[in-house]
């Protein structure tokens, strides 16, 4: 059997049960409601919560979880220390 870390996933791969195999109950998670399209890097209801009880919050919203971390990295930093926020930043909005 391949090795499901270096494995394909899908009709050129593994099965995803088989892929998913021996991962963590965390793992499973998040990469199930990354596939579904959810922002992984904060829960819904805590980014609602947030939006609601942070005066001013800036919520930016991105679609590649964890990836798009590294990805965006340059304009991030840029953002954090004080320049513009990033192109989908929303004011209390989540």
């Amino acid at each position: 059997m391949p090795d499901p870390r270096v494995a394909p996933l899908g009709a050129a791969g593994l099965p995803r049960d088989e892929w998913l195999a021996g991962r963590t109950q965390g793992y499973v998670d998040e990469f199930t409601w990354s596939l579904a399209g959810a922002n992984t890097l904060v829960p819904p209801a805590h980014r609602r919560r947030l939006a609601r009880h942070v005066r001013g919050a800036l919520v930016v919203t991105m679609s590649g979880g964890h990836l798009e971390l590294v990805n965006r990295t340059e304009e991030l930093v840029v953002w954090l220390i004080g320049g513009r926020a990033p192109k989908d930043a929303s004011v209390g909005v989540a």
